[in-house]
């Protein structure tokens, strides 16, 4: 018998099985008795309690009818006890359960919930039972203790403390204790199936019942949310926490300082002045129009690309950038960007707990985006696009945001992209990574198939975990920017996955994923076997157009001059 890694039972569950099957025997009894005193004509319908009746029929009419009245108030005995049983154990879950999909959180899964009102605000974050919604108490009482929020969690198939059941029952159990509804008395540090015990009523939630190690280790890819059944929301909960700690006791990873700094003083979270932002535009023979001189000179664009901070700054993804502007001009697509005034959208500093910093920069972002008046905005980046297309409108910034592999696949649907069947860079195996935040946040899973299916001579090999069940890359939540030093490296497991699909090319459309998927076939020594490339460039690397700013070498991969 294989037992699954995620599967966990507790001396609760052998409580729960006795109650269950002591009452089946005692109404199968119950109905034999009937059946041999009264002799039932449909008797042989009780498939079970009939053959246990030809067996009694033997015995005298006044032993039958004590022994049904024994059994009778017995079997009403056990049934009481195990009604009161319930709310201690996970069979109160049928309704509890039932209630967390009724009152579940109809918003899209990419949006959390901004801190109202953040600058008369005295408490930020979730830092005890009073910080709680009244959904996330009910949260807490509804996990089944199934598992399923591990099948795909990369902190739990890394080694890492972070387990989102775990995370749920500890808070249960915090709940349950603070609240005075069983305070602890069950017994101290025990492990049931319904809740983790701690040390009694006086711990710290944060500390004392989750850790901070649970706490950083989360990189908000929503896997444990997608595949709950009974829609508990995990992600909130940690960014919560999390904002307590950054905004109420400033105590996060070292690596964060750094990038709160840059994201405060200079939008982005490098070390690049704002007027550097369009620098990589030099490396084109094409200019690229910003949105201030498209609208003094009156003229009007159909997309406004927000190019993000990696794809401006960072020199393996502004190949990125390149590619995707390439594509822009073969198809006759009229864009511009913002150049210095773009700034960073906060995902980064909302994701890891400075909502402070998050609202700054969103808000900024957001009344340069109004000022131009902008109706339709393209980006590479999935955690923009979901910023922009999630997060934007509570602050007032409503927007068409397409992603770059949306606008490339409908381009390529239109044939306003040619596509050299000879090109080297469009043949062999390739395997495509779901980003978090495209896939699982915002349901972008066929664009990107389309248009990697599109390239001649291209076969698209699946990772055995992809679409909505696709295993992060390990860059998101702000985990990007600190050190990994738990457990194994998820962009190394993930990059193990993409091997042995026997693809030669690992197909990205994050600038994020980029990132960890070349650290990743750097750790793992797999450069000679593998390459990671995103969407545009192998689209870009394929056009039959003449290369403006750029090569095309030998294994067909695009790379721009300069």
């Amino acid at each position: 018998v294989l037992r699954p890694v995620t599967l966990e039972s507790s001396a609760d569950d052998l409580v729960v099985l006795t109650f269950l099957l002591v009452l089946s025997v005692q109404g199968f009894v119950l109905q034999a008795l009937r059946l041999a005193v009264e002799r039932d004509p449909w008797a042989a319908w009780s498939f079970v309690s009939y053959p246990m009746s030809l067996v009694l029929q033997g015995l005298p009419e006044r032993l039958l009818r004590s022994l049904h009245l024994v059994n009778w108030w017995s079997h009403m005995l056990t049934t009481t006890v195990f009604l009161a049983y319930v709310a201690f154990s996970k069979m109160i879950h049928p309704f509890t359960g039932l209630a967390s999909v009724v009152f579940r959180r109809l918003q899209p899964a990419g949006r959390l919930e901004p801190v109202e009102n953040l600058e008369e605000a005295e408490r930020f974050g979730i830092a005890g039972l009073q910080d709680f919604t009244w959904a996330q108490l009910l949260h807490a009482d509804a996990c089944m203790h199934c598992g399923r929020c591990l099948e795909y969690c990369p902190t739990f198939h890394t080694g890492k403390p972070l387990r989102p059941r775990d995370l749920i029952l500890e808070i249960a159990g915090y709940v349950a204790d603070r609240g005075g509804i069983f305070s602890g008395e069950l017994g101290q540090g025990m492990n049931t199936a319904r809740f983790r015990w701690g040390s009694g009523a006086e711990r710290e939630l944060i500390g004392g019942v989750v850790s901070t190690e649970e706490i950083w280790d989360c990189t908000t890819c929503g896997a444990c949310m997608e595949q709950c059944p009974v829609y508990i929301e995990h992600v909130p909960l940690i960014a919560g926490m999390r904002r307590n700690l950054v905004l109420e006791r400033g105590e996060f990873p070292g690596e964060l300082t750094g990038v709160f700094n840059n994201l405060e003083r200079l939008g982005s979270p490098y070390q690049f002045r704002p007027a550097q932002r369009a620098d990589w535009t030099k490396k084109l023979a094409q200019p690229v129009p910003e949105m201030a001189d498209v609208a003094a000179s009156g003229e009007e664009v159909e997309y406004l690309f927000w190019v993000g901070c990696l794809g401006s700054f960072d020199g393996r993804n502004q190949r990125t950038t390149i590619a995707l502007t390439r594509i822009l001009h073969a198809a006759g697509v009229r864009f511009a960007i913002l150049g210095h005034e773009e700034t960073c959208t906060g995902d980064p500093a909302r994701r890891a707990g400075n909502e402070y910093l998050a609202q700054l920069l969103a808000r900024q972002a957001v009344e340069t985006l109004n000022a131009y008046q902008v109706k339709r905005i393209v980006t590479a980046c999935p955690h923009c696009f979901n910023a922009i297309k999630n997060e934007f409108p509570q602050l007032g910034g409503h927007y068409e945001v397409v992603h770059h592999s949306q606008l490339i696949s409908e381009l390529l649907a239109q044939g306003r992209l040619r596509l050299d069947p000879d090109s080297a860079i469009a043949r062999g195996k390739v395997t495509y990574h779901d980003p978090c935040y495209l896939g699982r946040y915002n349901r972008v899973f066929d664009e990107p198939r389309a248009a990697i299916s599109a390239l001649p001579g291209v076969e698209l090999a699946e990772m055995r975990r992809n679409r909505s069940r696709s295993f992060c890359c390990g860059g998101g939540g702000g985990r990007m920017f600190m050190e990994e030093s738990r457990g194994r490296r998820i962009n190394q497991a993930r990059v193990a996955e993409a091997q042995a699909t026997g693809a030669e090319v690992l197909a990205a459309a994050c600038p994020f994923c980029m990132t960890m998927f070349e650290d990743g076939i750097r750790g793992a020594g797999v450069e000679g076997n593998l390459r990671v490339l995103d969407i545009a460039e192998l689209v870009a690397g394929s056009l039959v157009t003449p290369q403006e700013d750029g090569t095309t070498t030998a294994e067909g991969t695009y790379e721009p001059s300069g």
